[in-house]
């Protein structure tokens, strides 16, 4: 067999195409602060089983979860919230305050999660507040895409700053609103609130009740 006959010819440069071996994805390095050893057991199990090529450090307590942080950089962070000695949020404060670490995102992971739990997360910058059951391999599959790969549009953090922004400036006003015309207002500037919230205005109000959508400006 000729040289030729083995190989196809590259259409862009004429020349005889090889097959390069391509290199192996990066690991994704993933931190569980977990003092359940059952739990995390779990949840290291599933992980194996979302075909990503996810590498699993389990702290099971503060102590180890800030020995982990400090000897090397994560790209996703799941936080219990039960913990002796303190809670996931607190363990997202030093995450934060760890050089290196300030945005690596986080997600609060409990067995029994409460509204106020998930509020207080997501208002303290992370990412998403989940509970344990819902921890599938398809929900796990997202949530790793998801912190890890550019996502189109507005960064997240810049997403809340202007919705908080939007709130107080309404706040501090304290004018009877219009609805069609704050509507008109916040389209011309590319904000425009989700149809719930424009039947239900006060909500712009409660950040864990609104949820705008954004789109471009029209050119």
């Amino acid at each position: 067999m000729t040289w030729t006959e083995a190989q196809p010819i590259s259409r862009r440069t004429g020349l005889h195409a090889l097959d390069v071996p391509q290199p192996p994805p990066a690991p994704i390095e993933l931190l569980l602060l977990e003092d359940s050893a059952f739990d995390a057991q779990a949840l290291s199990r599933t992980l194996d089983r979302i075909d990503l090529p996810v590498t699993v450090s389990v702290a099971d307590g503060f102590a180890a979860f800030r020995a982990a942080i400090t000897r090397k950089r994560f790209d996703l962070v799941l936080l219990d919230y039960l913990l002796p000695g303190g809670d996931g949020l607190a363990a997202y404060e030093m995450l934060r305050a760890t050089p290196g670490h300030a945005d690596v995102p986080a997600v609060v992971i409990s067995n029994e999660m409460r509204h106020e739990v998930a509020i207080a997360a997501m208002k303290s910058g992370c990412i998403d507040c989940l509970s344990k059951d819902a921890l599938d391999p398809g929900a796990l599959r997202d949530l790793v895409l998801r912190a890890t790969r550019p996502q189109p549009g507005f960064p997240p953090g810049l997403l809340n700053a202007i919705r908080q922004a939007v709130r107080e400036e309404i706040s501090a006003a304290q004018l009877p609103v219009d609805l069609s015309q704050m509507h008109v207002a916040l389209s011309a500037f590319g904000l425009a609130p989700a149809p719930e919230a424009q039947t239900e205005w006060e909500a712009l109000l409660q950040e864990e009740e609104t949820h705008f959508d954004f789109h471009d400006l029209p050119h």
